[in-house]
C-alpha cells in the first residue's frame, strides 16, 4: 500500500458518511423530512467540483 491514500479513495468513504449522517439526522427529527427533496443537487454538485479539477487534483502527480 502508498504511504498516502489517492484522493479518488477518500471521496466514497466520506460520502457515505455524509449521507449516512443526513439520514440519522431526518430519522431523530433535526433535519425535515423534505431534505431530501434536494438530493439531485449532489449530483450538480459533484459535476461543478469535476469540471473545476478539485477532485482530481491527486491526478496531476501520476502524468
Amino acid at each position: 500500500m502508498k504511504g498516502s491514500m489517492q484522493a479518488g479513495g477518500v471521496f466514497w468513504p466520506v460520502f457515505l458518511i455524509l449521507v449516512g449522517t443526513v439520514i440519522l439526522l431526518v430519522n431523530v427529527g433535526v433535519l425535515p423530512p423534505q431534505t431530501w427533496r434536494f438530493w439531485p443537487l449532489v449530483f450538480i454538485l459533484l459535476g461543478l467540483f469535476k469540471l473545476s479539477g478539485f477532485v482530481d487534483q491527486g491526478d496531476e502527480k501520476s502524468k
